[in-house]
């Protein structure tokens, strides 16, 4: 039975559908990514890491739901003892698997962070065209691939650290640590997005295009010899997007920083009541804190899931099939058998006549008898039967 107030539940009913909805957003681009070949591109690290957090995120907000008055009593409690406590602190007094889901979204947000700050320093590169000079090709290779896995492994060390006694008992010591990889991301990748933004000024000064050749594949020949299309993720508006993102990524990392201070409040308030805040409207303040951590998947979604390609995709994986679906039935005139020799001419097929509203198009059947080395043309269309075709005026 669930604990949370019933004054609530419109709250709880509209943070869990919009945690939902960003939950898809980022698995969506998942999808998507691995639709076009990519597999550790930063889209897809993003996406990993965004839709984790916001599985935490959602799996602590059905754990408030159904126990809101143990988990206000436990924090009551550990707040009341422990109301120094920085981990109290950044973590609004979460204990037990609260806390484990805390620490995990709390990772999730400073690998993200140092992933944009790496990108920046690869779109970078590519915009100064270094990644292009034969002597710094392969070292800023080697750069970029340990950035991603520096990403993954500095914000788990300093977590790891966090649960030191030793850190603990230094309050500034502690939120500084914590804070490193957000500082990082938003000091180091704000100079590698200035950089980017005075290289695109000075093209437009001088009336040049800013070519940028991040993430677009070369084209790769087939067993045939011909050029296959190639299929990147990105778009001409890569560059626009990542502003966008790294400025949002930006305002997202400087709300969690205040998020901490917030909660300090929180519990000095806890510290001063006599009995915990079970309230309704202490259950909506909670809940409506979920959103800002579970909007960086739709965010990922908005930014880079809206790309020419991502979009192609989608309309021809979903509307398409929903297109197809809602034609009716075809049918199928059949001519006089052909020959699978390019000796025809002694039928005298004829086109027939073609509709004023449907496309046809000649298919080619083989014959229920193998032994029978006979094909038989087909031409196909959709919807009704043209009288014009079948000569039934009943259609007309």
């Amino acid at each position: 039975m669930a604990q949370i107030p019933e004054d609530a539940t419109s709250t709880v009913v509209g943070v869990l559908i919009y945690s939902v909805i960003c939950l898809f957003g980022s698995c969506l681009v998942i999808w998507l990514a691995w639709q076009h070949g990519e597999r550790i591109s930063y889209v897809n690290c993003l996406g990993y890491f965004t839709a984790l957090s916001t599985s935490c995120s959602i799996i602590q907000q059905f754990r408030l739901i159904l126990y809101w008055q143990d988990i206000m009593i436990g924090r009551f409690e550990h707040a009341k003892v422990n109301v120094g406590n920085p981990e109290a602190v950044i973590s609004n007094a979460a204990i037990g698997a609260d806390l484990v889901l805390y620490y995990i979204q709390f990772y999730c947000y400073n690998v993200l962070a140092m992933f944009v700050m790496f990108w920046a320093f690869a779109l970078a590169q590519s915009v100064y065209g270094l990644n292009e000079k034969p002597t710094l090709r392969q070292p800023l290779n080697i750069i970029n691939r340990s950035g991603k896995l520096f990403s993954i492994f500095f914000p788990l060390v300093t977590v790891t650290s966090l649960q030191s006694s030793g850190i603990r008992q230094d309050f500034g010591g502690f939120l500084l640590l914590a804070g490193q990889p957000l500082l990082w991301s938003i000091g180091f990748g704000s100079i590698a997005t200035l950089s980017i933004l005075i290289r695109y000024i000075l093209s437009r000064h001088k009336l040049q295009k800013l070519n940028v050749g991040y993430g677009l594949p070369s084209s790769t020949k087939e067993s045939d010899g011909q050029l296959s299309r190639p299929r990147g993720i990105y778009d001409r508006w890569l560059m626009t997007r990542f502003m966008i993102a790294f400025v949002i990524m930006s305002v997202f990392e400087v709300t969690i920083m205040l998020f901490s201070l917030s909660a300090r409040k929180n519990i000095a308030v806890d510290y001063q009541r006599a009995v915990p805040d079970v309230s309704a409207k202490r259950a909506k303040q909670d809940l409506l804190l979920f959103m800002p951590g579970v909007t960086a998947s739709l965010l990922v979604f908005l930014v880079f899931g809206t790309t020419r390609p991502f979009l192609d995709h989608m309309r021809r994986h979903f509307f398409s099939r929903w297109r197809r679906s809602a034609i009716t039935s075809t049918d199928a005139l059949p001519l006089r058998s052909i020959q699978r020799s390019q000796d025809t001419e002694n039928y005298l097929v004829r086109t027939p006549e073609m509709s004023f509203q449907r496309h046809f198009h000649e298919t080619v059947a083989d014959s229920p008898d193998s032994r029978n080395m006979k094909a038989y043309g087909i031409w196909v269309y959709g919807g009704r039967p043209n009288p014009k075709i079948t000569g039934d005026n009943s259609y007309i």
